[in-house]
């Protein structure tokens, strides 16, 4: 008996990722209000009684989705933050936990690691002033930017108040732009999707704009900052 009731809440329990990872991918593509309930049931090979039980309605449906990948971009963000207090860095430790983080939101964003529909679904609800923004600006968007003016401080302690902040938003402008300009860009270039090669390109020209403009030396990742390289 416990087995077959085993069974039955894992086959729930599948049944409610297909169907959050299917609305995710609908809404990302199309939008919250050109998806219907029937397009998530027929995507996610389920009825449409499961989406009414499972998440009560549509609205909720689509809170899930931006709620499920807002956790894995933070989880992003925690690995390269190691669970230490960027406030306590010195200025080595934290340019080089600066570059570390840049490269993992940038990758978060356009490489291949993670479904192109996480970021396509963030920025559409982040344009379209979604109901979800309010979660996501608590979840992901504010503790992001307060972790970048932490660690831009600490790397440059010269900066201003204004200059962090703008430095903060000029880090993740850079990486949106190229979510946003992802189209034309690979029109531009002749490719189907951006190459491990062009996207490590960009993290090391995020991360060059950056260190030139606060003032910091650009070194190679795994070498202290401090020490401007001959070239």
């Amino acid at each position: 008996m416990k087995r077959d009731l085993d069974a039955a809440r894992g086959d729930k329990d599948a049944t409610r990722h297909r169907l959050l990872l299917a609305a995710g991918e609908l809404f990302a593509l199309r939008g919250f209000d050109a998806t219907s309930i029937r397009d998530i049931a027929r995507k996610s090979r389920s009825n449409i009684a499961a989406v009414n039980y499972h998440y009560s309605s549509k609205d909720n449906l689509y809170l899930a989705a931006v709620q499920y990948v807002a956790e894995k971009m933070v989880a992003r963000r925690d690995g390269a933050l190691d669970g230490v207090d960027a406030r306590t860095f010195d200025r080595a430790k934290a340019a080089e936990t600066l570059r570390a983080l840049i490269d993992r939101e940038v990758r978060a964003y356009l490489s291949a690691d993670m479904p192109g529909w996480y970021a396509q679904l963030l920025l559409r609800c982040i344009l379209t002033k979604s109901p979800a923004l309010k979660a996501l600006f608590d979840r992901i968007l504010h503790p992001d930017h307060v972790v970048l003016r932490q660690l831009l401080r600490a790397a440059s302690p010269h900066l201003t108040e204004q200059q962090t902040t703008l430095w903060a938003y000029s880090i993740t402008g850079q990486i949106v732009f190229y979510c946003l300009g992802r189209e034309p860009i690979l029109i531009e270039q002749k490719r189907t999707d951006y190459s491990d090669g062009f996207v490590r390109a960009v993290v090391d020209h995020v991360t060059r704009v950056v260190f030139s403009g606060i003032g910091i030396a650009d070194e190679p990742a795994g070498k202290t900052p401090g020490r401007r390289r001959k070239v």
